[in-house]
């Protein structure tokens, strides 16, 4: 029954011929329709290629670690003053898009944007800093973070159009 309705639709369709029966049916669509459709085709491979391209968005929560010394603040602990070159660069390079530590000094959030595709190839990048090398800072939580609400893109919302 289903077949038959198929069938029947594809048959219907101008300038559509039916080449097979059944679960697989192909239908040749006619050298008109092609051009029609071009736009939409070009449209969706650009986006495609944009969202290949794009930044993904990750949050990391960092723990004090074995070496963090209690009673001191963030900026108060041993290899300070690299840590803060450290992160100035990533932030410079616009990797990292907000960091700091919590008022209660329970740890520090850091939301980065890079053109990574997983939570380990952003924890690779903070591999190297000098908090992460001397226990200051042990990793409590990565994970990617898909944005659905950011005012900085609030003017470049593409949705309107």
């Amino acid at each position: 029954m289903a077949g038959e309705r198929r069938e029947r639709r594809s048959s219907e369709r101008r300038g559509r011929t039916q080449m097979s029966r059944g679960r697989n049916a192909r239908v040749v669509v006619a050298w008109w329709e092609c051009f029609e459709c071009a736009p939409r085709l070009r449209r969706a491979a650009q986006t495609r290629r944009k969202g290949a391209d794009m930044k993904n968005t990750f949050m990391i929560l960092w723990a004090p670690g074995p070496a963090w010394v209690a009673g001191k603040t963030v900026r108060e602990q041993p290899y300070w003053a690299e840590h803060a070159a450290f992160m100035d660069r990533l932030f410079d390079d616009g990797s990292v898009v907000l960091g700091g530590p919590f008022a209660d000094a329970s740890g520090s959030l850091v939301i980065v944007e890079a053109e990574v595709e997983g939570e380990q190839d952003v924890e690779d990048m903070f591999a190297r800093d000098p908090f992460v090398v001397h226990g200051i800072f042990a990793l409590a939580s990565r994970k990617r973070w898909l944005l659905f609400l950011d005012a900085r893109r609030k003017g470049r919302d593409s949705r309107k159009g």
